[in-house]
């Protein structure tokens, strides 16, 4: 009997550096209905970042082919070959209309889709449909469909309907990366006439006319479906997650009442955990650790299908965190660095803490314990078909909306696999087993996942749910942010930990989940804003009704 290979080791473990390969590459995208799915405009903002359903276009394929040769070390050629526009002659086999090369250590591979297959672990579930022999190599076609759980909004919201490949069953790399959306092939990359072995990765000399990747900061070279990535991209992305983090997190601690005691003022006295948990010994994965298991593997991949009721921790040391943002916008040339290390230099040490649970078919309870602006809701549920926002005064029931992005984060470690993770220790966290890492420093790696909090962080992943339960942030040698999960246990089988109690007299609105639900308003003018809105859209509608039936046909 043939063992069921470990898809996940596999495609995990690829690496293309070690690869003596030389192949003819054949990409094709069809931008028409690539460009039709939602694309999430502002990743990682909050767990509703607006989608853009953008307009029908013409049809529009573009073909790319090429030459590829590789060798070890990350070293490759790629002679990009002539293809015939629509109505023309088909021109040569090997006409090269251009040449490029990479011999730099740290640069992403020439074509991700087949070469970095470690993408596939992140929020997709692996079937294998078939094994079978090509060109006298053993293949594996393996099948990607959305998994179920929690994920974060840029794996969520950009996924394909499904992808088919077929991987080499010994390097784990692939052979075809096919796409699907709406039934249809909107993205086709493969390579033919592939031959491995030292002979297979001798490079030539590329010439004076070749182009070095290097140069560009690391680009991919044939990625066509890449948006939103390098360098300028991922600072203001920065800049903006910073600012929002620190702005965010003062705003739901600020005194409502004038004259009303700041909650930092008094936590000391009536928060007993309120200081700064001890640093402790970090971790050091050069030192202690070791290579990641298959089990650190698998749990990381099924972690955003985690189910578990917890308390979730917080503390920030707010002034080094204003003083870092400032600093940080400061020197990209940002403005309101002044405004943040202010705002936050005033909360000194937060702590916060939250009892969360998570459950299947989009089901969660968010309830903020100890102190809150009265203005943000006290409880957030979801039963995976409505929405309840428990404030103080009201409780407003709307459309589903995603887990907040926050806790997400700690939830879906499964961004961690494509990004590689450190050498890994055993450890614990409030008596429950867990394996200490941190996300593999990112190398220049353009495209590569937005890891958000777990980048540049110490990581303690759950062995069985694969969930961080603490993450640690530093500042030189001072703890910066620290999050933990305590209590972690599994459901109850009644469904108590969804429920939403609503008290006696409290008014319940119905609401279609529009920018009113979140605003920092007294209850009157959002029911009287809401009320315009209404009769605004029917005033819009019956115009349009009207508009239609005297259309002449």
């Amino acid at each position: 009997m043939t063992e069921e290979p470990d898809l996940v080791a596999l495609f995990y473990r690829a690496d293309w550096t070690r690869l003596s390969l030389t192949a003819r590459v054949r990409e094709i995208i069809d931008w028409t209905h690539m460009r039709s799915r939602p694309v999430s405009l502002v990743p990682r903002l909050s767990d509703d970042s607006p989608l853009l359903d953008l307009p029908p276009m013409e049809p529009s394929l573009e073909e790319h082919r090429a030459r590829l040769r590789i060798a070890p070390g990350g070293r490759y050629q790629v002679d990009i070959l002539a293809v015939a526009a629509p109505g023309e002659d088909p021109p040569g086999p090997d006409v090269v209309v251009r040449r490029r090369y990479g011999n730099g250590p740290g640069l992403p591979p020439p074509y991700p889709e087949l070469l970095w297959p470690s993408s596939l672990l992140n929020a997709f579930s692996l079937e294998l449909v078939e094994r079978a022999e090509l060109a006298g190599r053993a293949t594996l076609r393996v099948v990607a469909t959305p998994a179920p759980g929690v994920w974060r909004a840029a794996a969520r919201d950009r996924r394909a309907e499904r992808i088919e490949v077929i991987a080499d069953a010994e390097t784990g790399i692939l052979l075809r990366f096919a796409e699907f959306f709406e039934g249809r092939t909107v993205h086709l990359a493969q390579l033919s006439d592939a031959r491995f072995g030292p002979e297979a990765g001798d490079l030539a000399e590329p010439g004076d006319d070749a182009e070095d990747d290097a140069a560009r900061h690391g680009d991919p070279l044939a990625s066509l479906s890449s948006v939103f990535s390098g360098p300028g991209w991922s600072a203001a992305r920065s800049a903006v997650n910073v600012a929002g983090e620190v702005l965010g997190f003062t705003a739901r601690r600020a005194p409502r009442r004038a004259g009303a005691a700041a909650p930092w003022e008094t936590a000391t006295t009536e928060d007993p955990e309120a200081a700064m948990p001890p640093a402790g010994d970090r971790f050091d994965p050069a030192v202690a650790g070791g290579p990641a298991s298959d089990e650190v593997l698998h749990a990381l991949h099924r972690s955003g299908r985690a189910e578990f009721s917890a308390t979730l921790h917080l503390w920030l040391d707010a002034e080094r965190f204003g003083e870092r943002a400032r600093s940080w916008t400061s020197g990209h040339g940002l403005g309101g660095g002044s405004a943040i290390g202010s705002a936050f230099g005033r909360v000194g040490t937060a702590h916060q803490a939250t009892r969360v649970a998570v459950g299947g078919g989009g089901r969660y309870r968010v309830e903020h314990l100890g102190y809150r602006n009265q203005n943000h809701p006290r409880v957030i549920a979801c039963d995976g078909t409505r929405r309840w926002q428990v404030f103080d005064d009201r409780v407003i029931v709307g459309p589903v909306r995603p887990l907040d992005e926050e806790i997400t984060e700690l939830i879906d470690t499964a961004v961690l696999l494509p990004a590689h993770v450190s050498d890994v220790l055993e450890a614990e966290v409030s008596g429950r087993r867990g394996f200490a890492l941190r996300a593999a420093r990112p190398t220049d790696r353009a495209g590569r996942p937005m890891l958000g909090r777990l980048e540049n962080a110490d990581l303690v992943v759950d062995a069985q749910l694969g969930i961080v339960t603490r993450l640690s942030s530093y500042q030189g040698d001072s703890l910066l942010r620290r999050y933990e999960f305590r209590d972690v246990a599994p459901l109850s089988a009644d469904g108590r930990d969804f429920t939403v109690d609503i008290p006696p007299g409290v008014p319940v609105e119905h609401s279609d989940g529009g920018p009113l639900d979140d605003l920092d308003i007294p209850p009157a003018l959002r029911s009287a804003l809401r009320t315009a809105e209404s009769a605004a859209k029917a005033a819009r509608d019956l115009l349009d009704s009207l508009g239609n039936r005297r259309r002449p046909r």
